[in-house]
Parts: C-alpha cells; sequence; structure tokens
C-alpha cells in the first residue's frame, strides 16, 4: 500500500507523470549516491574517522540517502552486468560521474556483493562500521561478502542488507561483450566524449593537437567496432542533457564507424569517416545558448543562426587543420551533414551535387536520433542559406 506523500488528492494512486517525476528524481539522487558513495569510502580508507574531511564525507552521504528517504520506503542499491541501479532506476553514466561509478561497481565487484539494501537510513557509527568492514574486506579476502555480513551481525547492525553478485540477461542490459573487454570499451567512449569537448570548444585556438588525439582515439574506436564490441555500441544509449552537444559527438563516431563497417569500408576509411562523425558539429559552438536551450520552434532570424553551423564548422576546420586528406573529408561531412537526398536540408548549396558518402552516413544519425532533444534541434530542414 503507496505511504501518503506517494499518493495523489484524496489519497487516489499516484499518475504516470507523478510516477515519472517520481523515477527521475530517484535516478538523479542515485547518481549522487553513488558520488558520495565513492568519496566516503575513499575518505574513510585513508583518514581517520575523526578527521575533518572524512566527517564531511559522511554528513553528506547520510544527508543525500536521507533524501532518497523522502521519496522510497526502502533504497536498494543492485550491480549487475556493471550496471548499477537504484531502487527501479537504472543509472545513467555521464563524464563527470565516471570515476565514482567505475569504483562502485569495481568495489562491489571485489566484495562478490550484488546488492546493498538499506532499510533505514544508518547512523553515522554504523555507517563507521559498514565501512570500516568494507575497507578490511577486499579482494585479497578470503569470501569478503561474508566476512562484513559477520561484522555487521556482531557489531549488532541491522540495517544494511547484503547479496551475492549476478549477472543481468543480455537483452537487459544490451551489452552482450565479455567482461574483461567492458572497462576498455567504456574508457575509451568517455575518452571520446572528453575529447569532442576539447576539440569543439577550442577550435577556434589552432590546436593541432586536439585533432591529432581525436585521430587516435577514434583509431581506438574503429578496431573495438571491428571487433564487434556491443558494449561500445550499447554506450552511445547514454544521454548527458548537460553535455549533450559533446555527448552526442560521441554517439554519432561511434554509430557512424557502425554503419561503414557495415558497408564493407577498410579501416582506414572508418578512420576517416570516425573523426569526421566526432567533429561534424563544431559549428555548433557559435550559436547562442538560448537557441540551443530552446524547447519550442524557432523564429526566422533564429533559424538563420542555427542553419549557419554547417558552415561555420567547416570553416573552423579549415582554418585550423589545414589541407590535409582527413581535414577535408571532415570539412566535407561538417558542411552536409544537414542535407537531404531529396534535395531538402541546409545550407542550400549554390550548385547543388550529390553528397558525400560519409556525409549521408553522419547524416543518417543526426536526421533519425533516437532522442527529443536533438529533434528540437534540428528545425531547420530548408532553410536556403545565402
Amino acid at each position: 500500500m503507496p505511504r501518503p506523500a506517494d499518493t495523489g488528492l484524496e489519497g487516489t494512486a499516484p499518475s504516470r507523470c507523478q510516477e515519472r517525476n517520481r523515477g527521475e528524481r530517484t535516478g538523479q539522487l542515485g547518481r549522487y549516491l553513488i558520488r558520495d558513495f565513492y568519496m566516503v569510502a575513499k575518505t574513510a580508507a585513508m583518514f581517520e574517522f575523526t578527521n575533518v574531511i572524512t566527517r564531511e564525507a559522511v554528513v553528506t552521504f547520510l544527508g543525500t540517502l536521507r533524501d532518497l528517504f523522502e521519496a522510497e520506503s526502502r533504497i536498494v542499491l543492485q550491480m549487475a552486468s556493471d550496471c548499477l541501479f537504484v531502487n527501479e532506476a537504472r543509472l545513467k553514466v555521464d563524464f563527470e560521474g565516471f570515476a565514482s561509478f567505475k569504483y562502485v561497481v569495481e568495489a562491489m565487484k571485489d566484495r562478490d556483493i550484488g546488492t546493498i539494501a538499506f532499510d533505514r537510513s544508518p547512523t553515522e557509527e554504523e555507517l563507521r562500521v559498514f565501512l570500516t568492514l568494507f575497507i578490511e574486506n577486499d579482494a585479497k579476502s578470503d569470501a569478503p561478502r561474508e566476512g562484513i555480513e559477520k561484522g555487521l551481525a556482531e557489531a549488532n547492525v541491522d540495517c544494511f542488507g547484503l547479496e551475492k553478485l549476478r549477472d543481468l540477461p543480455d537483452h537487459v542490459t544490451k551489452q552482450g561483450a565479455a567482461p574483461e573487454e567492458r572497462p576498455a570499451a567504456v574508457n575509451t567512449y568517455f575518452k571520446s566524449i572528453f575529447i569532442a569537448k576539447q576539440f569543439i570548444e577550442n577550435f577556434r585556438g589552432n590546436r593541432a593537437n586536439h585533432f591529432r588525439k581525436a585521430k587516435r582515439l577514434v583509431h581506438s574506436i574503429v578496431d573495438m567496432v571491428v571487433e564487434d564490441d556491443t558494449t561500445l555500441l550499447a554506450l552511445t544509449q547514454i544521454k548527458n542533457f548537460d553535455d549533450f552537444l559533446f555527448t552526442h559527438s560521441a554517439n554519432v563516431c561511434v554509430l557512424s564507424v557502425a554503419v561503414g563497417q557495415q558497408l564493407g569500408l577498410g579501416k582506414a576509411m572508418l578512420g576517416h569517416l570516425g573523426i569526421a562523425g566526432l567533429l561534424h558539429d563544431v559549428g555548433m559552438t557559435e550559436i547562442p545558448k538560448e537557441i540551443l536551450g530552446r524547447h519550442g520552434d524557432l523564429d526566422p532570424e533564429e533559424r538563420q543562426v542555427y542553419s549557419r553551423h554547417p558552415i561555420v564548422g567547416a570553416q573552423g576546420i579549415l582554418k585550423t587543420q589545414g589541407i590535409t586528406e582527413s581535414a577535408i573529408r571532415c570539412v566535407i561531412v561538417a558542411y552536409e551533414h544537414h542535407l537531404h537526398d531529396d534535395g531538402s536540408g541546409f545550407p542550400m548549396p549554390r550548385f547543388p551535387r550529390p553528397r558525400n558518402l560519409f556525409s549521408r552516413i553522419v547524416g543518417l544519425q543526426v536526421r533519425y536520433p533516437d532522442d527529443q532533444a536533438l529533434q528540437q534541434w534540428d528545425h531547420g530542414q530548408g532553410i536556403h542559406c545565402q
């Protein structure tokens, strides 16, 4: 039976909107919980519990737990197949939270822990007992999970419940790669977001080193896609709206390489295609944030500004990278990725010609995204830029 806080007016069941909002809040607080658990575990391993840094981490972690208990009667942190869940919410990984996510996954795996359940919010002393046992019983210990459970029982701490590690089916995780292959794919994916951010934010700064880093990274992506690393492809489902442009650029890179590989392109060509996909939207940096964040239709002047980003991107790449084979392919894709085979799109060239193959591949990921936010960006189809 739902708690009063979970019901609508006059005790009715919560609406779908309320359930969705509740789930989103649980997911958001769940990411905070992972971050705070990482901080409190790392500081407790380095400092005494009386240390001010450790005490601050403890207070922050307990505060996040209390916030979660305002919406949920029981908190269950679950790790399975390298995925983290809080109650029913699968936690989405973003660039900033990657270190804490990775630590929690590895720490739970090392201790054969699949679930940490909180039946109530622990006291500071109970949390101290749990953290001490968690740190002492690691991968070097025999039966670490059983050691933690035994220590909790001896200390009469009953608010933590531990369960054995288990795997989720592939149809749930969408990750079919072998477990030992997943860390490399995850690291490569998040590096691609970081490199995209570096290049896009500094592409006016004539920094050729960012282009070289991007090329090296894309070669790693090509190798993984050619080897059928489904983990890397599954990571493209990650959506981070705070860094949407950079996440989108990384996703387009991976998916374009996957399409090119299915078309039979060799590794050298896949490398050129990947770097073009990664950098196709560099011109978006010239668009004011108030236009990018707009959720409604753009007015004619705003559409004019938006529709110039392919031109700006092509000019910027050409200016900063010079005339090389890879740079020229990037220029063409940056200019053509919003043009369509039916003659629509933007910017409309003075002398129409068939689009480059790379532009058509990258354009597939741009024109048919699975993300509403990107669809809201692409208002300007059919605009003719002078």
